[in-house]
């Protein structure tokens, strides 16, 4: 007897590609998009998130690309349209708590219908959505069921490669941050050289804090979003919602630590000044890794 999951997850991957629900055909098969008309491994190879066009039956490898799929609904139909929108809402919850539990850096839906009827939306344009799906960057993509006459495969190539590219470009992005998030580590205490470089050409430098911060200012320096939360060892979930969300008001961590809020930065004004992909969280996450100045002994108050 055929056993079929329509889950290939596992935690952190950078897209996972979700359809409406399982088709008859992969539900017998046993294997997502096994019909031969199907174009999504074919699609998925020619965009570049494979090197090699995979088969059916070796899905499981789509991890090795850190690629995953899983579905909405989980009861298999012959068709997508078979699927009510009483049950895009009972699955919603599950759904997005899934997603939540692997918080992959992107979710894709094939097709607008699931994401459209659980959003609200009634006609979202394809590609990249502003608003973010359980915390997750949100992609619109066409369907690549045989049956889509709407779309070419060249056309599905270049709607799935956008977000390849996109992807990658976010992946140099953070790698970037990250180094260079571990030379100010390195650099903590005032005595590195990345330290030195900053204070030489600096001969004052003047920041505005609440009187209330001074004391840690003195005894720390001034420090990033992240480095407070690591002093003050904020645990996750709240740390990942303190860096990756707007901030309209001070947040207090502590009783001499307080998080300055980002009142002129709104996502609905911030999101169109972004390019390479990036979408306000992004920006916030990246904003809040940044600062710090080991200089805690030059520090007065006025």
């Amino acid at each position: 007897m055929v056993t079929y999951d329509p889950d290939i997850l596992a935690r952190g991957l950078d897209v996972i590609f979700c359809g409406v629900n399982p088709a008859l055909s992969a539900a017998i098969a046993g294997h997502n998009f096994s019909n031969s008309s199907n174009r999504f491994w074919p699609a998925l190879h020619l965009a570049g998130f494979t090197d090699v066009r995979l088969q059916p039956q070796n899905e499981r490898r789509l991890l090795e690309y850190r690629c995953g799929i899983t579905v909405v609904v989980l009861r298999p139909t012959n068709r997508a349209q078979n699927v009510s929108p009483e049950e895009f809402q009972q699955a919603w919850h599950s759904f997005e708590a899934k997603v939540r539990q692997y918080a992959p850096r992107a979710i894709a839906f094939l097709g607008k219908r699931a994401f459209s009827i659980m959003t609200g939306q009634p006609d979202p344009a394809w590609g990249r959505q502003w608003a973010e799906f359980a915390d997750t960057t949100a992609w619109l993509l066409p369907n690549p069921s045989g049956r889509n006459l709407s779309f070419t495969l060249g056309a599905l190539v270049s709607a799935y490669a956008e977000l390849r590219m996109v992807l990658a470009r976010l992946s140099s992005v953070r790698s970037t941050v990250a180094v260079a998030g571990d030379k100010r580590r390195r650099a903590a205490g005032g005595g590195g050289r990345a330290a030195q470089r900053m204070r030489h050409p600096i001969k004052n430098l003047y920041h505005l804090a609440e009187a209330d911060n001074l004391a840690s200012l003195i005894e720390h320096g001034l420090m990033s979003t992240e480095g407070l939360l690591d002093l003050v060892r904020i645990a996750e979930p709240e740390r990942k919602e303190l860096l990756r969300r707007h901030r309209p008001e001070n947040v207090r961590l502590s009783e001499s630590v307080m998080i300055r809020d980002q009142r002129p930065m709104p996502p609905a004004v911030l999101a169109p000044a972004l390019d390479d992909g990036l979408l306000p969280s992004d920006w916030y996450t990246l904003l809040n890794g940044f600062v710090r100045l080991p200089m805690a002994s030059q520090i007065a108050s006025a």
